[in-house]
């Protein structure tokens, strides 16, 4: 079957701008097939740049991957097409919202999908009859830009179909019958030539962009290719004009925002206050005017003339009311009555004035926290569709937006109880992005309690060893071990000529644990034997300062802070010996070592919360992905010859932080509820967190990659 194609943009209205794309795909992306749209809107300014800007959105997000398949590329393509209009919403171009009309498809091997925006249409002529295919796909005109695209309808194509994807005006220009007969076993520029010359004998000058899409048979496209050889055409691949554009940014700055907001405010005072106040003031004026000349009418008919006596003038030293009492008291009953009720009047109207500011103030605060919870409930909805195809970045851009807004609404103190549940909302949605579990009771086992056994001094590390779970206490050395059942007991107490334990490591092939002491020194725990052995060990110097210790087959590696560097053992009958420094990089950050940890690369954690990566002394390229907190410099670091992870116990911020050994982030773990948690460990095949918590252990699940 060839598939032929030809374009139909007919926009002489100066107020309109709409385009046709054809988009091929390269080798690579042969699966995909072709990315057709055809697309309007009114230009303002900033029509055309609006549809290369959704235009080049859709070619670059549905060819970006194309493994993914050809329906989600094209889900995805839609996606991010609504993205970009509703980001161009969010800066203040709306005017496209009630103009923007669009058909866009994606055809390769017989397979058609495809989405309209506004009144866009897409029609199939396939004998006897002209259908709409997008019928009920959408709306015009657009209330939400997220929903631009919001429905795919899919289908299968024969040979001599043909697919017309036009713009709003095309089913009232071409009648069906009209659009049936000029089908007929056509190339798709004799097509469009047809339908240019059915354009002009209507003599309409109204905008319209039609793709025409013709699936011949190849003996049928040979033929028509001799007989029309005037109508030859490039391929579309090759035609200049239809090549992807490059998006034009679209934006206002910050001082035209602000002006435009600043003139909209004014507007809507002036509005309120001619409408509304300046109505009132003078109905009031009229009333309280009306008021008092009836009363003096009526005063004057009752007052005599009254002899004033002159009296001498004096200078007054404070104000007296008298005069004003004495006057009001020497006028008639009427009068008072009226003067009584005037004032009243007024002082009514003046509270009503400031009561329905008040209430104007109110309902202003109301309408902004409402558009504003609004806002935010649409950028969390956007975050949570953007996680659906796994734009994390977006999502995480979207989530900080809502939490801003939703901070905002707390400070009115309106929509409490909506803001609460977006809060949960947002919340859940971060955890969803950082991978996040959150530690309840309900998930929490207790496996044990060493208090029953070590008492209640505290202990300082756990390990898993030999399917049972290992710590001990500082202060004398003591040893002690829980079985998954839960019972615990002492296994060792020796301390005489070992020194107390810095810190340790499991030798899971030898079921032994390995020590490194204060003396400084070394030291041996037989797990089969239950026997503590002091370790002869030769150290690079007299000032040694060892802080942390892991193994890897016959070897032990300890890094010795003094001496700024890792030091390699081999294991001896009595001990272990060698001591060869291993960072040979002069530019590695030595001493911010934290902690370490060996499976055959040597991992080192820095007081930064950033983790490197060894081989051979020197640095490999290797970067945890990023956290939300960063890890606390407090933290610690799992990993040995027998896991496939990397756990980092953040103990100030309460969680474990897992990673593959490429640095990919597979889970967090909160342990909210566990508040004094001190250490943690995994069991070998890495399906269960073990969390010292005071002298209690507990057993949590974790995830499968």
């Amino acid at each position: 079957m060839n598939i032929d194609l030809d374009e139909l943009v007919l926009f002489d209205d100066p107020q309109a701008a709409g385009d046709t794309f054809i988009f091929e795909p390269s080798r690579a992306e042969e699966a995909l097939g072709r990315l057709l749209v055809a697309a309007e809107t009114e230009d303002r300014g900033s029509g055309r740049e609006l549809i290369d800007t959704v235009a080049h959105a859709l070619q670059r997000e549905y060819y970006r991957d194309p493994s993914r398949g050809m329906l989600a590329s094209f889900e995805s393509a839609l996606h991010q097409a609504n993205l970009v209009l509703h980001d161009l919403t969010e800066q203040g171009v709306r005017d496209w919202m009630g103009s923007f009309h669009a058909a866009v498809g994606a055809l390769a091997r017989g397979t058609l999908h495809v989405s309209t925006a506004g009144s866009g249409v897409v029609l199939l002529a396939r004998k006897p009859r002209v259908t709409s295919i997008t019928s009920g796909l959408s709306h015009s005109p657009i209330t939400d830009p997220l929903r631009t695209f919001a429905q795919v309808a899919s289908g299968s194509t024969s040979n001599r179909d043909v697919l017309f994807f036009g713009t709003a005006s095309m089913q009232t220009l071409f009648h069906y019958e009209d659009l049936l007969r000029i089908t007929l076993d056509r190339s798709a520029s004799t097509i469009t030539m047809r339908l240019k010359q059915l354009y002009e004998d209507q003599k309409k000058d109204v905008p319209v962009a039609v793709l025409v899409v013709s699936m011949m048979p190849e003996h049928a496209a040979l033929r028509t290719e001799a007989n029309e050889p005037g109508m030859k055409r490039a391929p579309a691949s090759r035609v200049p004009h239809l090549a992807p554009r490059q998006p034009l940014a679209i934006h206002r700055s910050l001082t035209k925002r602000m002006a435009i907001l600043a003139w909209r405010l004014l507007k809507h005072l002036w509005h309120k206050l001619r409408v509304v106040i300046w109505p009132l003031v003078k109905a009031g004026s009229r009333r309280s005017g009306g008021m008092l000349f009836s009363a003096s009418r009526a005063a004057s008919k009752n007052v005599k003339v009254i002899a004033v006596k002159t009296a001498p003038r004096l200078k007054p030293r404070t104000v007296s009311l008298r005069p004003v009492r004495e006057f009001f008291m020497r006028l008639p009953r009427s009068s008072k009555i009226f003067a009584v009720v005037a004032l009243i009047l007024a002082l009514s109207l003046s509270v009503s004035l400031v009561l329905l500011q008040r209430k104007r103030a109110a309902d202003q605060q109301f309408k902004q926290a409402s558009e504003l919870l609004h806002e935010a409930r649409t950028k969390k909805e956007a975050a949570e569709t953007a996680l659906i195809y796994d734009n994390r970045d977006q999502a995480r851009t979207l989530l900080t937006q809502a939490q801003d807004l939703a901070g905002k609404i707390e400070a009115t103190g309106l929509y409490r109880e909506q803001v609460a549940e977006l809060r949960g909302g947002i919340t859940a949605s971060f955890d969803r992005l950082d991978k996040v579990t959150r530690v309840t009771q309900d998930a929490a086992r207790q496996v044990g309690d060493f208090a029953s056994s070590a008492g209640q001094e505290e202990l300082a590390r756990l390990f898993y060893l030999d399917d049972a779970l290992y710590s001990y206490r500082p202060g004398d050395n003591t040893i002690v071990r829980m079985g998954i059942d839960g019972a615990s007991g002492v296994v060792s107490r020796t301390s005489q000529g070992i020194g107390f334990f810095i810190a340790g490591t499991t030798h899971e092939a030898d079921k032994s644990l390995v020590f490194i002491t204060d003396s400084p020194g070394a030291a041996l725990y037989d797990a089969k034997t239950e026997l503590l052995q002091k370790q002869e060990i030769s150290l690079p110097s007299a000032e040694t300062e060892m802080v942390s210790v892991s193994t890897f087959g016959n070897r032990m590696y300890v890094y010795d802070r003094a001496a700024g560097n890792i030091f390699g053992y081999s294991k001896t009958l009595r001990g272990y010996s060698g001591a060869a420094p291993w960072i040979t990089d002069g530019s590695f950050p030595k001493d911010t070592i934290q902690d370490i940890g060996v499976d055959g690369y040597i991992y080192t954690l820095h007081k930064d919360g950033s983790v490197r990566k060894l081989l051979k002394g020197a640095p490999v390229e290797f970067t945890l992905e990023q956290l939300s907190p960063p890890l606390s410099s407090a933290s610690r670091l799992l990993i040995t010859e027998d896991l496939t992870h990397l756990y980092i116990f953040d103990q100030p911020n309460q969680r474990v932080a897992i990673f593959d050994t490429l640095g990919t982030l597979t889970q967090q773990v909160f342990l909210g509820e566990l508040a004094a948690a001190r250490d943690i460990t995994v069991n070998t095949d890495e399906t269960k967190l073990y969390v010292l918590d005071g002298t209690k252990v507990w057993e949590l699940p974790l995830q499968e990659d």
